[in-house]
């Protein structure tokens, strides 16, 4: 989980950013022409620098990123707190007054970078500050998360709903204080991060930012969600990626075993059963594409050797 301490140092008489923006990718050429084109037009105001750690990509990321003038941060996939955690061992990131983290496929509105960062400056708490996300129809994603509890966890059984999310969309219409906000962009106070020291490597990929956001708040620093800026997550249509869905369910579980007692633990695994079950046979009854029952099997058989750094996942 540490942040490992070896640095590039900055050159002489380099001046820290108000902003590092840092992209994780994975084999994300396709996404990262228009993100990295979207971060450049969302600052204007503020000194925003950007940089991509990788993560094992195969595809031509690093040549685009030369191409671009970019700086690229290669690495091994360990995983996205890995990879982020990388980039915040540079000291031009580690000194920058804020840093973003951004996924590939995420696309910035103009000035949205400069909002943010006014909006930050205002909040000398505010640890955490995400924005309102929408697909690529125009439709709100929930993207702001509760603490996950096993009280919650079986009333998400019998609502047949999801136990972490806030559902009702009138909450996405104004700022306020969030238990944890999705990942896919956040605006990182430097302070903030030098308490809690980066994401948890231990979660592989999902359930690394709730985690972050736990540890944030515990540290005195507040998670604010703000529909002020809106940002394009092109989350729409995308077919199931198998792999991806065992992942998300194997971090929920890692999140579990790391903050809950035992019997906790155990209620909260088999709410989860439940509801997966639950879903399951609906979609089945009504002939429905889903991923429930991916999400059923991943939970009954997770595997801690199968999830990780030690590469057998893959």
């Amino acid at each position: 989980m540490a942040i490992n301490s070896r640095a590039d140092p900055l050159a002489p008489g380099t001046l820290a950013a108000d902003v590092m923006t840092v992209v994780v990718a994975h084999n994300s050429e396709g996404f990262l022409p228009g993100c990295l084109a979207a971060v450049a037009a969302a600052a204007t105001r503020v000194d925003a620098r950007v940089l991509v750690a990788d993560s094992g990509s195969s595809d031509g990321v690093q040549a685009l990123c030369d191409q671009l003038g970019v700086p690229f941060l290669a690495g091994e996939n360990e995983g996205l707190g890995a990879a982020f955690n990388r980039a915040l061992a540079r000291e031009d990131v580690r000194r920058a007054r804020y840093v973003l983290q951004l996924n590939p496929d995420v696309v910035l509105p103009a000035g949205g970078l400069d909002a943010l960062v006014e909006l930050a400056d205002l909040r000398p708490r505010c640890g955490i500050l995400a924005p309102r996300q929408v697909d690529q129809h125009g439709r709100l994603i929930c993207s702001v998360g509760v603490e996950p509890t096993a009280a919650s966890c079986w009333r998400a059984v019998a609502e047949l709903r999801g136990c972490d999310w806030e559902w009702e969309p009138r909450s996405y219409d104004h700022e306020h204080n969030a238990d944890w906000v999705m990942g896919a962009c956040m605006l990182l106070r430097r302070e903030m991060l030098a308490a809690t020291r980066g994401f948890d490597e231990r979660f592989f990929l999902c359930s690394e930012e709730v985690d972050l956001c736990r540890r944030s708040r515990a540290a005195g620093w507040s998670v604010i969600y703000t529909p002020a800026v809106t940002i394009v997550h092109p989350l729409a249509d995308r077919p199931v990626d198998e792999l991806r869905v065992r992942l998300e369910e194997w971090s929920r579980i890692l999140y579990i075993r790391k903050w809950h007692g035992l019997p906790a633990r155990l209620s909260m695994r088999a709410a989860l059963v439940a509801r997966f079950a639950r879903l399951a046979a609906r979609q089945a009854r009504h002939h429905a594409r889903g991923d429930a029952r991916l999400r059923l099997g991943a939970t009954l058989r997770f595997n801690r050797r199968r999830y990780g750094r030690d590469g057998s996942w893959r």
